[in-house]
Protein backbone atom coordinates (compact mmCIF):
# COMPACT_ATOMS: atom_id res chain seq x y z
CA UNK A 1 0.00 0.00 0.00
CA UNK A 2 2.64 2.38 0.51
CA UNK A 3 4.32 1.34 -2.36
CA UNK A 4 1.19 2.63 -4.72
CA UNK A 5 0.58 5.69 -2.23
CA UNK A 6 4.36 7.15 -3.12
CA UNK A 7 3.46 6.49 -7.02
CA UNK A 8 0.24 7.87 -7.10
CA UNK A 9 2.13 11.15 -5.33
CA UNK A 10 5.01 10.74 -7.36
CA UNK A 11 2.93 10.39 -10.59
CA UNK A 12 0.66 13.57 -9.14
CA UNK A 13 3.69 15.83 -8.91
CA UNK A 14 4.76 15.32 -12.24
CA UNK A 15 1.46 16.06 -13.52
CA UNK A 16 1.50 19.41 -11.86
CA UNK A 17 5.21 20.44 -12.93
CA UNK A 18 3.92 19.45 -16.21
CA UNK A 19 0.70 21.32 -16.40
CA UNK A 20 2.91 24.56 -14.79
CA UNK A 21 5.31 24.09 -17.04
CA UNK A 22 3.23 23.92 -20.24
CA UNK A 23 1.12 26.93 -18.87
CA UNK A 24 4.12 28.92 -18.21
CA UNK A 25 5.32 28.21 -21.86
CA UNK A 26 1.81 29.26 -22.87
CA UNK A 27 1.64 32.39 -21.39
CA UNK A 28 5.16 33.34 -22.79
CA UNK A 29 4.46 32.19 -26.51
CA UNK A 30 2.35 34.61 -27.87
CA UNK A 31 4.40 37.64 -27.81
CA UNK A 32 7.97 35.96 -28.83
CA UNK A 33 5.90 34.85 -32.10
CA UNK A 34 3.98 37.93 -32.59
CA UNK A 35 6.95 39.81 -32.98
CA UNK A 36 8.60 36.84 -35.23
CA UNK A 37 4.93 36.90 -37.29
CA UNK A 38 5.65 41.18 -37.78
CA UNK A 39 8.97 40.87 -38.65
CA UNK A 40 7.83 38.08 -41.20
CA UNK A 41 4.73 39.42 -42.83
CA UNK A 42 7.01 42.92 -43.66
CA UNK A 43 9.88 40.62 -45.01
CA UNK A 44 7.39 39.09 -47.03
CA UNK A 45 6.00 42.03 -48.68
CA UNK A 46 6.70 43.10 -51.97
CA UNK A 47 9.62 45.96 -51.88
CA UNK A 48 8.80 49.50 -53.74
CA UNK A 49 11.52 52.00 -53.77
CA UNK A 50 10.39 55.48 -53.46
CA UNK A 51 11.58 58.97 -53.85
CA UNK A 52 10.43 62.17 -52.39
CA UNK A 53 9.02 64.79 -55.20
CA UNK A 54 10.15 68.15 -55.01
CA UNK A 55 7.77 71.24 -55.15
CA UNK A 56 7.94 74.39 -56.24
CA UNK A 57 7.57 76.80 -59.34
CA UNK A 58 9.50 75.48 -62.44
CA UNK A 59 10.63 77.17 -65.96
CA UNK A 60 9.84 74.58 -68.42
CA UNK A 61 12.25 74.00 -71.61
CA UNK A 62 11.29 74.15 -74.66
CA UNK A 63 13.05 72.09 -77.00
CA UNK A 64 12.83 72.42 -80.81
CA UNK A 65 15.53 71.62 -84.25
CA UNK A 66 15.85 73.58 -87.08
CA UNK A 67 18.52 74.36 -89.67
CA UNK A 68 20.17 77.28 -89.57
CA UNK A 69 19.71 79.39 -93.05
CA UNK A 70 21.06 83.00 -94.57
CA UNK A 71 18.79 86.07 -93.71
CA UNK A 72 19.09 86.58 -97.40
CA UNK A 73 19.73 83.94 -100.42
CA UNK A 74 19.77 85.06 -103.36
CA UNK A 75 20.17 84.06 -107.21
CA UNK A 76 22.49 86.58 -108.54
CA UNK A 77 21.91 87.11 -112.10
CA UNK A 78 23.06 89.42 -115.28
CA UNK A 79 20.94 92.36 -115.74
CA UNK A 80 22.33 93.34 -119.03
CA UNK A 81 23.65 91.36 -122.50
CA UNK A 82 27.43 90.96 -122.27
CA UNK A 83 30.80 88.73 -123.00
CA UNK A 84 32.57 88.29 -119.15
CA UNK A 85 36.16 90.29 -120.12
CA UNK A 86 37.33 89.75 -116.95
CA UNK A 87 36.77 88.18 -113.12
CA UNK A 88 37.96 89.27 -109.52
CA UNK A 89 40.74 87.19 -108.46
CA UNK A 90 38.35 86.91 -104.91
CA UNK A 91 35.55 86.08 -107.00
CA UNK A 92 35.56 82.16 -105.73
CA UNK A 93 32.99 79.91 -103.72
CA UNK A 94 33.74 80.18 -99.68
CA UNK A 95 34.82 83.67 -99.81
CA UNK A 96 32.82 86.44 -97.87
CA UNK A 97 33.34 89.81 -99.47
CA UNK A 98 32.22 93.11 -99.31
CA UNK A 99 29.36 94.67 -100.15
CA UNK A 100 30.23 96.71 -103.44
CA UNK A 101 33.02 94.37 -104.37
CA UNK A 102 33.82 94.20 -108.23
CA UNK A 103 33.30 90.47 -109.36
CA UNK A 104 33.27 90.74 -113.43
CA UNK A 105 33.39 93.00 -115.89
CA UNK A 106 31.13 92.80 -118.57
CA UNK A 107 32.43 94.00 -122.43
CA UNK A 108 30.97 97.79 -122.38
CA UNK A 109 31.62 98.74 -126.40
CA UNK A 110 28.23 98.09 -126.90
CA UNK A 111 26.26 100.12 -123.96
CA UNK A 112 29.03 103.13 -124.58
CA UNK A 113 27.58 102.62 -128.03
CA UNK A 114 23.92 102.87 -126.93
CA UNK A 115 24.42 105.38 -124.42
CA UNK A 116 26.09 108.09 -127.25
CA UNK A 117 23.35 107.29 -129.28
CA UNK A 118 20.71 108.27 -126.26
CA UNK A 119 22.59 111.62 -126.12
CA UNK A 120 22.60 112.72 -129.61
CA UNK A 121 19.06 111.55 -129.82
CA UNK A 122 18.53 114.01 -126.55
CA UNK A 123 19.90 117.13 -128.44
CA UNK A 124 17.39 116.38 -131.35
CA UNK A 125 14.72 116.15 -129.51
CA UNK A 126 15.51 119.13 -128.11
CA UNK A 127 16.12 121.58 -130.87
CA UNK A 128 12.97 119.64 -132.51
CA UNK A 129 11.17 120.79 -129.29
CA UNK A 130 12.42 124.55 -129.87
CA UNK A 131 11.29 124.40 -133.46
CA UNK A 132 7.82 123.46 -132.09
CA UNK A 133 7.48 125.66 -129.76
CA UNK A 134 8.40 128.50 -132.13
CA UNK A 135 5.68 127.02 -134.53
CA UNK A 136 3.18 127.28 -132.28
CA UNK A 137 3.68 130.58 -130.93
CA UNK A 138 3.66 131.58 -135.04
CA UNK A 139 -0.12 129.94 -134.87
CA UNK A 140 -1.42 131.79 -132.13
CA UNK A 141 -0.21 135.17 -133.53
CA UNK A 142 -1.50 134.18 -136.93
CA UNK A 143 -4.95 133.40 -135.06
CA UNK A 144 -4.99 136.92 -133.13
CA UNK A 145 -4.60 138.92 -136.32
CA UNK A 146 -7.49 137.00 -138.40
CA UNK A 147 -9.73 138.54 -136.06
CA UNK A 148 -11.56 135.91 -135.32
CA UNK A 149 -13.58 135.93 -131.96
CA UNK A 150 -14.44 132.23 -131.82
CA UNK A 151 -11.58 129.49 -130.54
CA UNK A 152 -10.14 127.21 -133.27
CA UNK A 153 -12.45 124.18 -134.34
CA UNK A 154 -9.42 122.03 -133.86
CA UNK A 155 -5.99 122.01 -131.64
CA UNK A 156 -4.10 121.29 -134.64
CA UNK A 157 -4.41 124.91 -135.95
CA UNK A 158 -2.69 126.24 -132.72
CA UNK A 159 -0.40 123.47 -132.68
CA UNK A 160 -0.96 122.30 -129.48
CA UNK A 161 -1.06 118.27 -130.34
CA UNK A 162 2.66 118.65 -131.95
CA UNK A 163 3.82 120.97 -129.24
CA UNK A 164 2.96 118.15 -126.75
CA UNK A 165 4.48 115.55 -128.37
CA UNK A 166 7.68 116.93 -128.56
CA UNK A 167 7.95 117.46 -125.13
CA UNK A 168 6.76 113.71 -124.52
CA UNK A 169 9.55 112.41 -127.12
CA UNK A 170 12.24 114.96 -125.37
CA UNK A 171 11.24 113.30 -121.86
CA UNK A 172 11.15 110.34 -123.03
CA UNK A 173 14.99 110.81 -124.47
CA UNK A 174 15.95 112.12 -121.16
CA UNK A 175 14.92 108.22 -119.16
CA UNK A 176 17.08 106.60 -122.00
CA UNK A 177 19.89 108.09 -121.25
CA UNK A 178 19.27 107.06 -117.49
CA UNK A 179 18.72 103.76 -118.61
CA UNK A 180 21.66 103.27 -120.92
CA UNK A 181 24.20 104.95 -118.17
CA UNK A 182 22.53 102.38 -115.70
CA UNK A 183 22.91 99.56 -118.56
CA UNK A 184 26.77 101.05 -118.90
CA UNK A 185 27.37 101.19 -115.17
CA UNK A 186 26.06 97.24 -114.86
CA UNK A 187 28.98 95.89 -117.29
CA UNK A 188 30.85 96.25 -114.12
CA UNK A 189 29.14 93.51 -112.12
CA UNK A 190 28.87 94.26 -107.95
CA UNK A 191 27.92 92.68 -104.99
CA UNK A 192 24.90 93.91 -103.82
CA UNK A 193 25.58 93.23 -99.98
CA UNK A 194 27.91 91.59 -97.33
CA UNK A 195 27.93 87.84 -99.15
CA UNK A 196 29.42 84.72 -99.03
CA UNK A 197 30.21 83.33 -102.36
CA UNK A 198 28.28 79.63 -102.40
CA UNK A 199 28.51 78.94 -106.27
CA UNK A 200 30.04 80.75 -109.29
CA UNK A 201 28.24 80.14 -112.13
CA UNK A 202 29.89 82.36 -114.94
CA UNK A 203 33.61 81.71 -116.65
CA UNK A 204 35.82 83.94 -118.44
CA UNK A 205 34.49 84.39 -121.90
CA UNK A 206 30.76 83.66 -120.48
CA UNK A 207 28.52 85.35 -122.59
CA UNK A 208 25.26 86.88 -120.55
CA UNK A 209 21.98 87.12 -121.26
CA UNK A 210 19.85 89.54 -118.79
CA UNK A 211 18.55 86.98 -116.47
CA UNK A 212 21.79 84.95 -116.62
CA UNK A 213 23.05 83.54 -113.47
CA UNK A 214 25.98 84.79 -112.08
CA UNK A 215 26.41 83.48 -108.79
CA UNK A 216 24.62 82.07 -105.47
CA UNK A 217 24.49 84.89 -102.50
CA UNK A 218 24.36 84.51 -99.16
CA UNK A 219 24.31 87.15 -96.96
CA UNK A 220 26.44 87.55 -93.98
CA UNK A 221 24.80 90.30 -91.26
CA UNK A 222 22.62 87.22 -89.62
CA UNK A 223 21.33 83.66 -90.07
CA UNK A 224 18.09 82.67 -88.98
CA UNK A 225 16.49 79.34 -88.01
CA UNK A 226 12.98 78.33 -88.36
CA UNK A 227 11.97 76.12 -85.51
CA UNK A 228 8.16 74.56 -85.12
CA UNK A 229 6.61 74.25 -81.91
CA UNK A 230 3.49 71.98 -80.82
CA UNK A 231 0.55 73.15 -79.16
CA UNK A 232 1.74 71.98 -76.24
CA UNK A 233 5.23 73.49 -76.45
CA UNK A 234 3.44 76.75 -77.40
CA UNK A 235 1.54 77.42 -73.79
CA UNK A 236 4.38 77.09 -72.03
CA UNK A 237 6.52 79.74 -74.06
CA UNK A 238 6.81 82.92 -72.55
CA UNK A 239 4.48 85.86 -72.96
CA UNK A 240 4.72 86.86 -76.77
CA UNK A 241 5.24 90.51 -75.94
CA UNK A 242 8.25 90.18 -73.56
CA UNK A 243 9.76 87.01 -75.25
CA UNK A 244 9.64 89.19 -79.08
CA UNK A 245 10.28 92.88 -77.73
CA UNK A 246 13.20 91.83 -75.46
CA UNK A 247 14.84 89.56 -77.90
CA UNK A 248 14.51 86.65 -75.25
CA UNK A 249 17.44 84.10 -75.63
CA UNK A 250 17.94 81.07 -76.93
CA UNK A 251 20.75 78.19 -76.78
CA UNK A 252 21.54 76.64 -79.84
CA UNK A 253 23.68 73.41 -80.23
CA UNK A 254 24.58 71.43 -83.20
CA UNK A 255 24.16 68.02 -83.56
CA UNK A 256 27.17 66.50 -82.16
CA UNK A 257 26.75 68.46 -79.16
CA UNK A 258 30.18 69.95 -78.87
CA UNK A 259 29.21 73.44 -80.37
CA UNK A 260 26.83 76.34 -79.02
CA UNK A 261 25.77 79.62 -79.79
CA UNK A 262 23.23 82.17 -78.65
CA UNK A 263 20.31 83.40 -80.31
CA UNK A 264 17.30 85.60 -80.23
CA UNK A 265 13.59 85.03 -80.53
CA UNK A 266 13.08 87.29 -83.92
CA UNK A 267 9.54 86.30 -84.47
CA UNK A 268 6.31 83.98 -84.63
CA UNK A 269 5.23 83.31 -87.77
CA UNK A 270 0.91 84.12 -87.84
CA UNK A 271 0.31 80.97 -89.64
CA UNK A 272 0.44 77.00 -88.74
CA UNK A 273 2.26 74.86 -91.38
CA UNK A 274 -0.01 72.12 -93.22
CA UNK A 275 2.40 69.35 -93.84
CA UNK A 276 2.88 69.65 -89.15
CA UNK A 277 -0.43 71.66 -88.44
CA UNK A 278 2.00 73.35 -85.85
CA UNK A 279 3.68 77.22 -85.65
CA UNK A 280 7.17 78.37 -85.83
CA UNK A 281 9.15 80.81 -83.96
CA UNK A 282 12.53 82.21 -86.02
CA UNK A 283 15.65 82.57 -84.16
CA UNK A 284 18.41 84.58 -85.32
CA UNK A 285 22.29 84.81 -84.64
CA UNK A 286 23.82 87.94 -85.64
CA UNK A 287 27.21 88.47 -87.51
CA UNK A 288 27.27 84.54 -87.35
CA UNK A 289 30.76 84.36 -89.46
CA UNK A 290 32.71 86.55 -87.44
CA UNK A 291 32.35 83.87 -84.06
CA UNK A 292 34.25 82.15 -82.59
CA UNK A 293 32.74 79.37 -83.82
CA UNK A 294 30.91 80.22 -87.28
CA UNK A 295 27.66 78.84 -87.73
CA UNK A 296 27.31 78.15 -91.22
CA UNK A 297 23.84 78.14 -92.88
CA UNK A 298 23.04 74.67 -93.65
CA UNK A 299 23.98 73.48 -89.77
CA UNK A 300 21.19 71.60 -88.07
CA UNK A 301 20.64 72.62 -84.36
CA UNK A 302 18.83 71.86 -81.15
CA UNK A 303 17.03 75.35 -80.08
CA UNK A 304 16.33 75.31 -76.06
CA UNK A 305 14.11 78.24 -74.80
CA UNK A 306 13.25 78.82 -71.00
CA UNK A 307 9.80 79.26 -70.73
CA UNK A 308 7.36 80.68 -68.13
CA UNK A 309 7.50 79.88 -64.95
CA UNK A 310 4.65 77.32 -63.69
CA UNK A 311 4.13 77.41 -60.15
CA UNK A 312 2.80 74.57 -57.51
CA UNK A 313 4.68 71.56 -59.77
CA UNK A 314 5.77 68.36 -58.83
CA UNK A 315 9.13 67.24 -59.44
CA UNK A 316 9.64 63.34 -60.14
CA UNK A 317 11.81 61.03 -62.25
CA UNK A 318 10.31 60.14 -65.27
CA UNK A 319 10.68 56.43 -64.52
CA UNK A 320 7.91 57.51 -61.65
CA UNK A 321 5.31 57.57 -64.39
CA UNK A 322 3.73 54.17 -65.21
CA UNK A 323 3.00 53.07 -68.92
CA UNK A 324 -1.08 53.80 -68.24
CA UNK A 325 0.30 57.45 -66.89
CA UNK A 326 -0.36 56.43 -63.22
CA UNK A 327 1.99 58.09 -60.15
CA UNK A 328 1.87 55.34 -57.80
CA UNK A 329 2.74 56.44 -53.78
CA UNK A 330 2.78 55.18 -50.62
CA UNK A 331 0.33 56.09 -47.86
CA UNK A 332 0.68 56.43 -43.99
CA UNK A 333 -0.56 52.52 -43.87
CA UNK A 334 1.95 51.71 -46.06
CA UNK A 335 -0.40 51.04 -48.56
CA UNK A 336 -0.19 51.50 -52.30
CA UNK A 337 -2.38 53.98 -54.05
CA UNK A 338 -2.13 55.21 -57.60
CA UNK A 339 -3.18 58.72 -59.14
CA UNK A 340 -3.24 59.75 -62.83
CA UNK A 341 -0.68 62.04 -63.55
CA UNK A 342 -1.36 65.36 -65.14
CA UNK A 343 1.97 66.10 -67.16
CA UNK A 344 2.82 69.30 -67.58
CA UNK A 345 6.36 68.75 -69.41
CA UNK A 346 9.44 66.89 -69.24
CA UNK A 347 13.61 67.97 -68.59
CA UNK A 348 16.07 65.26 -69.23
CA UNK A 349 14.87 62.44 -66.54
CA UNK A 350 12.50 64.51 -64.96
CA UNK A 351 9.19 65.19 -65.25
CA UNK A 352 7.15 68.07 -64.03
CA UNK A 353 3.38 67.31 -63.24
CA UNK A 354 0.60 69.33 -61.35
CA UNK A 355 -0.03 68.08 -57.24
CA UNK A 356 -1.96 65.01 -57.19
CA UNK A 357 -2.93 65.26 -53.34
CA UNK A 358 -2.99 68.38 -50.76
CA UNK A 359 -1.27 66.36 -48.59
CA UNK A 360 2.02 67.28 -48.64
CA UNK A 361 3.45 64.83 -47.04
CA UNK A 362 2.54 61.73 -49.58
CA UNK A 363 5.07 63.76 -51.67
CA UNK A 364 7.91 61.62 -49.93
CA UNK A 365 6.61 58.63 -50.79
CA UNK A 366 6.94 58.84 -54.57
CA UNK A 367 7.13 55.29 -56.53
CA UNK A 368 10.54 55.46 -58.67
CA UNK A 369 9.66 52.84 -61.00
CA UNK A 370 6.10 50.99 -60.81
CA UNK A 371 5.65 48.10 -61.79
CA UNK A 372 2.66 46.04 -63.65
CA UNK A 373 1.98 44.23 -60.82
CA UNK A 374 1.26 46.57 -58.56
CA UNK A 375 -2.47 46.85 -57.33
CA UNK A 376 -3.99 49.78 -55.48
CA UNK A 377 -4.15 49.02 -51.82
CA UNK A 378 -1.17 46.45 -51.73
CA UNK A 379 0.96 46.29 -48.69
CA UNK A 380 4.72 46.78 -49.41
CA UNK A 381 7.95 47.44 -47.74
CA UNK A 382 9.16 50.71 -47.85
CA UNK A 383 12.81 51.07 -49.13
CA UNK A 384 15.54 53.44 -51.03
CA UNK A 385 15.69 57.42 -50.14
CA UNK A 386 13.17 57.75 -48.10
CA UNK A 387 12.68 53.99 -46.21
CA UNK A 388 14.68 55.92 -43.18
CA UNK A 389 11.74 58.45 -42.51
CA UNK A 390 9.13 55.36 -41.92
Amino acid sequence: MKTRRYTFSAALLIGVTVIGTSSLSSNQLPHTDTVNLKKSIASSLPKVSVTKANVGNFHPNIIGFGEAKAANELLFTSEINGRVISLSESFKTGKILPKGTVIAQLDDTNHKQLLAKARANLIQLELELLEEERRSKQALSEWKRSGVANKPASELVLRSPQLALAKANLASAKIDIVKAQRDLNNTVIRLPFDALIVTRDIQLGSVLQMGSQVATLYSTNKVEIRVPLSEAQWSNMPRQRNAFSNKHKVKLTNAAGDRSWEGTIERAEKHLSSETRQRAIIVSVSNPFHKNIGLYPGTFVKAKIEGKSIENLWEVPSSAISQNGDIWFVDSNKSLRKAKAKRRFDVNEKTYVLPITSDQSLTKYIVKRPLSHLEEGMLVQVTGERSDAE
